[in-house]
């Protein structure tokens, strides 16, 4: 993200230098939140190195601009696409289409870069999922074991682990449907997403923090202010009792644009809440956050650390609560829980 302000900062000076009023003129080091193709490629990272320039009519549509601007995940983390006719068929009848059974796609490749062992992770988590009917993890014959009570898990914990009520992780987690990507053709500049279906996220297990910088001045150095949130994440705090455990999402708050940067909120954890009820957390940091938008709602990518290694927290279109997958190291194990959030208004 520094990198890429001081590029915008030096090609701003040059504007300047040409006799563009400083006050005129906003940069932003966007960091690798807004590429503009694929990091997975050497081409791709040459197109993200360059400076976009962008050319509005006053601050008040400079100011729009940014609020509808977005991103293509593709570009940046692991993430399918349904074909638009599965789109319509899931949203039409509530089930996935019936289809040609397709064979599984190959092993990741432990020599591929990050960004396309990502993809291809995704990949094979997306057929897992469509093929999870005919191949069920828990029958009958073989139920899924329960999860034992809190009390009776905490007892057994060594100092200073916590549990989540979760089971053991296979593979690398739960993939994220959300929904078609958001679009806007407002200005001609902004790609509009292509009718590629539903998105489909890979867990945030395979994902990393993206940092953006603010919009600045370059006269003045003022950050351009940010004057539009996300439905429901607006600085309320967001909070879940998983398995006895208290964990609460304070600070909260997403702007509308893709490039903005978003703050991090802090993530307060007491260790079996439910049974002591400390005044004072027993974790506690501030952690950065990736935000992905679609029509079925907002996913609120966590990085947590410590006790929890991350979480994605998925909140449906306009409403106040949504369903998280929490992901967690346990005496040498990573495992997955989920559990669901709320938020406090």
């Amino acid at each position: 993200e520094r990198l890429s302000e001081a590029r915008a900062r030096v090609v701003a000076e040059i504007f300047a230098a040409n006799g563009v009023p400083g006050y005129d003129i906003y940069f932003q080091g966007a960091g690798d939140t807004l590429p503009v193709a694929s990091n997975a490629t050497a081409h791709g990272r040459e197109e993200n190195r360059r400076v976009q320039i962008v050319d509005v009519p006053s601050d008040t549509d400079l100011t729009r601009y940014l609020r509808l601007r977005s991103a293509d995940p593709a570009d940046f983390t692991g993430v399918t696409y349904a074909s638009a006719r599965e789109s319509a068929a899931q949203t039409s009848s509530g089930a996935s289409p019936t289809s040609t059974p397709s064979a599984e796609p190959p092993p990741v490749n432990p020599h591929a870069s990050l960004f396309q062992r990502m993809a291809e992770h995704a990949k094979r988590m997306a057929w897992k999922m469509d093929h999870s009917s005919s191949h069920p993890v828990a029958t009958a014959a073989t139920p899924a074991p329960a999860p034992k009570p809190a009390a009776a898990l905490a007892a057994t914990l060594p100092p200073g682990a916590y549990d989540f009520g979760g089971q053991p992780l296979q593979g690398a987690g739960q993939p994220i449907e959300l929904g078609a990507l958001h679009s806007h053709s407002m200005f001609s500049f902004v790609r509009e997403a292509q009718a590629r279906g539903a998105a489909v996220i890979g867990p945030c297990t395979t994902d990393h923090p993206h940092i953006a910088g603010p919009v600045r001045n370059l006269s003045s150095g003022r950050i351009l202010p940010v004057r539009d949130d996300v439905p429901g994440f607006y600085g309320a705090p967001w909070i879940s009792e998983p398995n006895g455990n208290l964990v609460a999402i304070l600070d909260a708050y997403v702007p509308k644009s893709a490039g903005l940067p978003v703050p991090d909120p802090r993530i307060d954890i007491y260790r079996d809440y439910a049974h002591f009820h400390e005044r004072q957390p027993t974790y506690s940091r501030l952690a950065p956050v990736n935000v992905y938008r679609g029509t079925r709602g907002t996913l609120y990518r966590v990085f947590v650390g410590g006790p929890m290694q991350c979480m994605d927290l998925f909140v449906p279109a306009r409403t106040g609560s949504g369903p998280a997958q929490i992901y967690y190291p346990l005496i040498g194990k990573s495992y997955i829980a989920t559990s669901t959030f709320k938020i406090r208004q």
